[in-house]
């Protein structure tokens, strides 16, 4: 079985650009600069070296599904500094950059500051503010020159007429000498121009976070030293803006999540920073505004007559997880017949969907089945029993990028129609598609031929039934067919 590498494998025959990042923004940058003097601003080493002014700090997933810290305010006035000013002695007329990444509630104004001090006595300040949207956002850069020497030096943040209970959440914090820019998260479009049609990021999770454990009791209050014990029992709970992060541990709920979030926030439910959380039932997600982020969906008997997550709600993400020995389909993006609303704005990025399905023809990595505006990007897709992608028989607009297809036992992509619906306006564009059993991009119309499919710029190869397959009704452009020479 392929390890999540493979997927960060550029073909080096083609050139074409994979990597789109797989949670809330896409292509980070790493947290740490040269010569950054944080310590501990990407809060790897979980809050050390951090405390707030008049708030408490807990862990929540950052801008790019590493740790971030929330600071949750006891008071109006709050902030998040660290422990020991960050420049000890300073040197008159040398500049230092400082920068982060912020989130914060709609119309909140988040703030970063350098501070010169003489003692305990201010000498000045830089200051820059960003109005909060409920996404992560850039705040840089920030520039200062010393004023004196021997001063010593710190850059802080804060949240600009605040109010008790108000949070926010930091990653990514960076102070540097000189006055070059630090480095800050950037969406460097896909080689086909493809960047300017991709979806906004959804927003974050801006609200309290709670706690689940395997050792914890669904009576507690949910904190992380009284946690709960299910994850049912988190979903049933939050409110929109919630995060829930699970500690490590194997969990076999069979879970509905009922209970979403808003455009202004999120729920998040994410694996604890660092640790393994292993769900063994199934889950659907019934609601609208849910993130699950980080999580290991592992198929057993107990859940053999279903897929491991059905997606029946709207702006809904699957980021960061892994999916493997389902009974049947790993995902499953629809509304399933029952006349409701057909799932839209859904995005599964990042993921490794890998052995699922025991059914030959009918079970798959990713299966669309009525949905509209999905985004399926920059995940392996690996060895699933029928195709790694199906959009079929209602899938509209669908963009399918950035993906590593491999071994189906049929299909890599397949596009089509069935009954009074067809598939139609779905972009796939810049994904490898190769050593799949049958074929590589191919459509099959049981009813009527659905209309402006595009494939272009991918690389397919090593699919013994044909790369790419009725080329009459799916415009092909550029694709590639070329050794992809994995690593």
């Amino acid at each position: 079985m392929f390890g999540r590498p493979l997927s960060r494998v550029a073909p080096l025959a083609a050139g074409i650009l994979l990597g789109l990042a797989g949670s809330t923004a896409w292509a980070q940058t790493s947290h740490r600069a040269d010569g950054n003097l944080v310590v501990n601003g990407s809060f790897a080493s979980g809050l050390a070296g951090w405390s707030g002014y008049q708030a408490t700090l807990s862990l929540v997933p950052g801008f790019d599904a590493t740790p971030a810290v929330q600071v949750t305010a006891q008071s109006a006035s709050f902030a998040l500094s660290a422990a020991q000013r960050q420049v000890a002695k300073t040197a008159t007329g040398t500049s230092y950059t400082a920068g982060a990444e912020v989130r914060g509630a709609a119309g909140k104004t988040l703030c970063g500051q350098i501070r010169e001090w003489s003692g305990q006595r201010l000498v000045g300040s830089a200051t820059q503010c960003v109005s909060g949207d409920g996404a992560w956002l850039p705040l840089a850069p920030i520039t200062y020159t010393v004023a004196a020497n021997g001063d010593s030096l710190d850059f802080y943040l804060y949240e600009e007429g605040g109010a008790k209970g108000d949070v926010f959440s930091a990653d990514a914090l960076s102070l540097t000498t000189g006055s070059a820019s630090p480095p800050t998260p950037t969406p460097p479009p896909p080689s086909s121009g493809l960047g300017t049609g991709l979806p906004a990021p959804l927003p974050g999770s801006n609200g309290p976070t709670y706690y689940v454990s395997t050792s914890g009791s669904d009576s507690a209050s949910g904190s992380d030293s009284a946690p709960w014990r299910t994850i049912g029992h988190a979903l049933a709970s939050v409110q929109p803006g919630d995060t829930v992060l699970v500690h490590g541990g194997t969990y076999p709920d069979w879970l509905v999540a009922s209970r979403g979030g808003t455009s202004d926030g999120m729920v998040t439910v994410a694996a604890y920073p660092g640790e393994q959380v292993t769900i063994t039932g199934r889950l659907k997600v019934a609601a609208d505004w849910l993130r699950f982020s980080g999580l290991d969906f592992v198929g057993q008997q107990g859940n053999s007559s279903d897929v491991l997550v059905w997606v029946d709600g709207s702006h809904d993400e699957l980021a960061n997880d892994s999916f493997t020995k389902s009974w049947m389909s790993a995902i499953y993006v629809g509304e399933g017949g029952s006349g409701g609303s057909v799932p839209t704005d859904v995005r599964i990025v990042g993921n490794d969907i890998e052995s699922n399905g025991t059914h030959y023809n009918l079970d798959h990595g990713i299966y669309c089945g009525d949905c509209a505006n999905v985004l399926i990007a920059d995940n392996l897709i690996a060895s699933n029993e029928a195709a790694g992608i199906q959009l079929y028989p209602d899938a509209n607009h669908t963009i399918v990028t950035g993906n590593t297809i491999v071994r189906s036992g049929r299909f890599g992509i397949i596009v089509g129609s069935d009954g009074s619906t067809t598939s139609g306006g779905n972009l796939i564009v810049d994904n490898v598609v190769a050593y799949n059993a049958e074929t590589g991009i191919r459509t099959y119309w049981g009813a009527a031929v659905g209309s402006g499919n595009v494939a272009r710029t991918n690389l397919v190869y090593g699919n013994p039934q044909g790369n790419l397959v009725a080329a009459q009704d799916i415009a092909y452009s550029g694709d590639i067919q070329s050794d992809p020479r994995f690593a």
